[in-house]
């Protein structure tokens, strides 16, 4: 029974192991495409201690009445990402109708019923 216990477990780590690092190279996938197609607001994408599943993206927005501005935004991906959306909100206090008080945006695309595996970053 003990010797069932541990092969289980070998294969419970060694899938888990494969399903990390799955989700670690789609990550990085995205990270060169949006790194590839530069759009003009984003100034930088700051990956501290290695930790490729939170980003911190600085972006200033060309228009008023943002313009002039430059904004943090947290960008954390789920264990299961892409099968659950990311979670994106304003480090950087801002006024906006689709941002609340904690900076978390109200976007149908970053909701799980909305999100599918197909979506990337970018979109």
């Amino acid at each position: 029974m003990a010797e069932k216990k541990t092969t289980e477990s070998v294969t419970e780590n060694k899938t888990v192991t494969q399903t990390s690092f799955i989700i670690n190279q789609r990550i990085q996938k995205e990270r060169a495409q949006l790194a590839r197609s530069k759009p003009t607001y984003i100034h930088d994408i700051i990956i501290q201690n290695d930790n490729q599943k939170q980003w911190d993206i600085l972006i200033s927005p060309p228009r008023p009445p943002y313009n002039g501005g430059i904004f943090r935004l947290r960008l954390t991906f789920p264990s299961d990402y892409p099968f659950k959306p990311p979670h994106l909100r304003f480090v950087t206090p801002i006024y906006h109708p689709n941002i609340d008080e904690k900076g978390q945006m109200c976007l149908a695309i970053l909701q799980y019923d909305n999100w599918k595996p197909g979506t990337n970053i970018e979109s």
